[in-house]
């Protein structure tokens, strides 16, 4: 969606609730980009319950999409359902579909160290940064959304 990628969150929301209307195959690649950048709209929108609501429903579809499994621990974690969070960055970890570099290895880990780090587990916390440090082609300007 044109308006998603310049940042036009309103009308991008419009055009992927069109398009999410239509008798859609969870299995293409194009919806699954859809469904992730839909709710990163909401995000964006400040509708984060909406998109957790949203998500949740397609949640049997994607188990193994890396990109969705980490939306979810992201977007658990912005509304502070931080155990929700940790479980869905878990998730992430262990997908071996995905679209997005670093969603199922350097992210989730860094997400994960810094739930840690703030729960004051400094030593679980520095053990997922290791993780995330090992990773190849770890790129610092990713790690946040």
């Amino acid at each position: 969606c044109h308006q998603y990628l310049l940042r036009d969150d309103k009308n991008a929301k419009i055009y992927y609730e069109k398009g999410l209307n239509f008798d859609l195959n969870p299995a293409s690649e194009f919806v699954q980009i859809m469904v992730i950048n839909y709710c990163y709209t909401l995000f964006h929108l400040n509708e984060k319950e909406k998109a957790v609501e949203f998500a949740t429903q397609l949640e049997p579809y994607f188990q193994n999409y890396g990109d969705f499994q980490f939306l979810l621990g992201y977007l658990h974690t912005s509304l502070e359902h931080i155990m929700k969070a940790i479980l869905y960055f878990i998730k992430a970890t262990q997908c071996t579909h995905f679209h997005t570099d670093g969603v199922t290895t350097y992210r989730p880990y860094h997400y994960l160290g810094t739930i840690y780090e703030a729960m004051g587990n400094s030593e679980l916390a520095e053990s997922f940064f290791q993780k995330r440090d090992a990773c190849p082609n770890v790129d610092p300007a990713h790690l946040l959304i």
